[in-house]
């Protein structure tokens, strides 16, 4: 195990660096590039999909931020990430696509998300995911 030091090193974005008067919402890809331009290290939250793809998205609902009935967990990946968030043009990201995007330039906090029942391998599906990533990580729940 490695010391997680850096965790107190840097103000951490909590959802990235999200700002609804800029139009920029809570886990998507632009609050996380704006948290990098910021020098900030990143929370964000995952959810496994209904076909056991991972998604960063904070809530089981869709409604706050998709603005749609039904819950996150019971979506394809295709489905969960065609969604819009917040009416923006953002989506909801895949956990791939903000580890590209973050490409170790900060460190990140990964919070594990899901409903119980529903989530069976979203641990695993996270160690994969993580697995080839080169930046600082640490996963809670």
């Amino acid at each position: 195990m490695t010391s997680i030091d850096w965790i107190r090193k840097r103000p951490v974005a909590h959802r990235g660096l999200h700002d609804l008067n800029k139009e920029r919402w809570e886990n998507t890809l632009s609050a996380f590039e704006a948290a990098v331009k910021a020098g900030f290290a990143i929370e964000c939250d995952v959810h496994l999909t209904r076909d056991g793809g991972v998604v960063v998205f904070h809530d089981d609902e869709l409604k706050r931020l998709a603005g749609c009935e039904g819950y996150i967990s019971d979506l394809t990946l295709a489905e969960a990430t065609a969604l819009k968030i917040g009416g923006t043009a953002d989506h909801v990201p895949t956990l791939r696509q903000m580890l590209d995007l973050v490409d170790g330039r900060v460190p990140l906090v990964i919070e594990l998300k899901g409903i119980e029942g529903k989530d069976d391998g979203l641990v695993a599906a996270v160690a994969i995911e993580l697995a080839s990533y080169k930046g600082e990580a640490a996963i809670m729940s």
